[in-house]
């Protein structure tokens, strides 16, 4: 009977093996095309973030604390609104009297994470204004929201507070500047991952002219670009190229002392975990509640010294920081969606993205998609993983039928000692042979996985290494081309080309053969 094409693929597989080069060549062919198309394969990036939010805190674990301690966030909610017997929107005389009591405490600078919309005359503009003139003299520069950049024309309030200067030490300086509220929400799980540090794609300089009344409203950066250029400065390129956002894991101890969270059950609202924990990785169990937020945290109510801090603990907390003053309403929809901390106030993204400038001191880790232009780095990296692993694939399929061949003569040759000496077996000798048959089959299944095991666990981790450290590249991009390549190996994708390429090779050749033989007859 004839075979099949699967036993013949069988069968060529293990007489006509493909040269390692053509093996190696076949694995990359495959591994640029799945790099390529995956970002238009929804599966593909759905999965990709999944397994970024399970072991992208494995390495973020390292992430220092150094941005963490030089901001604060402090956020108005509705029980502060309650505390005040104010309704949102609250008048620029309240901001103004939340400013003033902020400068006692000497912070490095205050965002307002507000967009002042309003066309309106507020009575209380000029006395804003003049609060921020005040603190640009003592050293603390002011900054707003906009949504200028998006071609929104800028409200009167919103002029009016960005045309008023004031003279410090000889220069003219805005009493107020503004900076764009930008906000990238990914279209796979509605989170933020990236953060666009400097001019946001589309601006464009024509936009400049069709607003003539505020012409440089294009040319507002993000807040965090804003507050980091106060004592640094960024370059060019990091300005240019989108920001992979590293979410910090160790939340400051602080905000475990009123929210309520998995180690102290104190506080209202929804609760949320204090520390990252390793058990998140495994396959089984419950994932627990969202991350407490990762910087320290002040509600509004906190200036009337209350949630158990005193004046000595508010200087601490304010004194020198970069404060982002922002809401936290259930009337509004400032919030953002993150892969960890759960569903937070938009305030968080500035200060999550200020934080990762200052740890990673103007250098954060980059983004992009393979062959996208600008993501120069991503595609380097992916050519430079898919030659790693593709090698690692090569070699392991050639070493493999050599190891399993040494270990299968040295058990025909065991086999052959104990036929030449046989003799009766008694129960002992069945039961060391029983013994000595588990180790040998153990030893050859064994060790050669455990070999191929740990250098796989080798090139993932020079890959993360070499991903995060040197290219300063982001999570998702270590998962989508380390990880995701191993694992289509894994599922034998490359493998199957390699069989069927074997097989048609053997036809091909064997047709050429009958073709000679039929000549010479």
């Amino acid at each position: 009977m004839r075979e099949g094409f699967a036993n013949q693929m069988s069968h060529s597989n293990h007489s006509h093996k493909l040269h390692w080069g053509a093996a190696f060549t076949i694995n990359l062919v495959i591994g640029v095309a799945f790099a390529f198309f995956a970002q238009w394969l929804p599966s593909s990036e759905g999965a990709k973030r999944i397994v970024t939010r399970i072991w992208g805190p494995v390495v973020t674990q390292t992430y220092p604390a150094t941005g963490r301690d030089q901001v604060t966030v402090m956020l108005i909610d509705d029980l502060d609104l309650r505390q005040y017997e104010e309704m949102w929107p609250v008048s620029l005389g309240f901001h103004q009297r939340r400013l003033q009591h902020l400068l006692k405490y000497g912070p490095k600078a205050v965002f307002f994470d507000i967009a002042f919309l309003d066309d309106r005359r507020d009575p209380d503009l000029d006395g804003f204004i003049d609060t921020a003139c005040r603190a640009r003299q003592q050293g603390v520069p002011v900054f707003i929201g906009s949504f200028a950049n998006a071609g929104l024309t800028p409200s009167r309030v919103e002029t009016e507070m960005l045309k008023r200067r004031v003279e410090v030490q000889g220069k003219s300086l805005p009493c107020i500047e503004a900076a764009y509220l930008n906000l990238k929400i990914d279209g796979f799980d509605q989170s933020v991952w990236e953060y666009d540090v400097g001019l946001p794609e589309g601006s464009q300089d024509g936009h400049e002219a069709e607003h003539g009344r505020h012409a440089d409203a294009v040319r507002y950066p993000s807040p965090a670009a804003r507050l980091y250029a106060i004592d640094h400065q960024l370059d060019k390129e990091v300005l240019e190229e989108p920001m992979a956002l590293v979410w910090g894991m160790k939340t400051d101890p602080f905000n475990l002392s009123w929210m309520r969270n998995d180690e102290h059950d104190v506080g209202t609202g929804r609760p949320c975990a204090a520390n990252w924990s390793m058990w998140r990785v495994l396959p089984f169990g419950k994932m627990g509640p969202p991350l407490c937020p990762y910087q320290r945290t002040l509600p509004l109510r906190t200036l009337n010294l209350a949630n158990g801090l005193d004046a000595g603990g508010l200087h601490k907390a304010l004194a020198g920081k970069y404060v982002i003053y922002g809401t936290h309403l259930q009337s509004t929809a400032d919030t953002i969606t993150t892969p960890y901390h759960g569903r937070v106030a938009g305030a968080y993204l500035h200060a999550m993205a200020l934080d990762n400038l200052l740890s990673f001191e103007g250098r954060p880790r980059r983004a992009g998609e393979f062959a996208e232009p600008g993501s120069g780095a991503v595609t380097a990296f992916t050519l430079f993983a898919l030659v790693v692993i593709c090698g690692f694939i090569a070699v392991k399929e050639r070493v493999s039928p050599r190891l399993k061949k040494g270990s299968d003569e040295a058990r025909s040759a065991s086999h052959g000692i104990a036929d030449k000496d046989h003799v009766e077996p008694t129960a002992w000798r069945r039961l060391k042979g029983l013994l000595r048959a588990i180790g040998r089959s153990l030893r050859s299944r064994l060790v050669p996985g455990l070999m191929f095991g740990t250098a796989a666990l080798a090139v993932v981790f020079l890959l993360i290494y070499v991903s995060y450290e040197v290219l300063e590249l982001g999570p998702m991009v270590w998962v989508e081309y380390a990880l995701f390549p191993l694992g289509a190996h894994f599922l034998h994708i490359g493998e199957k080309i390699e069989e069927a390429f074997a097989w048609m090779l053997m036809q091909w050749k064997g047709g050429h053969e009958d073709e000679e033989s039929v000549k010479t007859a």
